[in-house]
């Protein structure tokens, strides 16, 4: 996680080419859907400033994991944040490389209790 945290801060396109898999697949909470390459150019326009993941949890399943975890996320540009989410991120190992295959994000409303 620590390494798609850090190609996000970045705008690291080609380590993100790599951790997210061909087949990925990403919902959002409204029910729009994203493929790799969508997501990757989504990234590429952010400027990030900074990215605190809380609450993480991973459970391992032979070579799956699924995560779970609260990002808060800060950027450069307007506007600034902070911004949470709860995210659900499915990985899978191949050929020795955790990549993730899917995942769903929901924003957390400010007024959220």
């Amino acid at each position: 996680m620590d390494r798609l945290r850090e190609a996000q801060l970045r705008n690291d396109v080609s380590t993100l080419k790599h951790i997210y898999a061909d087949d990925y697949a990403l919902t959002e909470s409204d029910g729009t859907m994203f493929t790799k390459a969508e997501r990757i150019a989504a990234i590429g326009k952010l400027k990030f400033d900074s990215i605190k993941l809380d609450d993480v949890k991973v459970r391992i399943y032979g070579n799956a994991a699924v995560m779970t975890y609260r990002p808060t996320v800060k950027f450069l540009t307007e506007p600034h944040g902070p911004f949470q989410f709860q995210v659900t991120s499915v990985f899978v190992k191949r050929g020795g490389s955790w990549q993730v295959v899917g995942g769903h994000e929901s924003f957390i409303s400010p007024d959220a209790k």
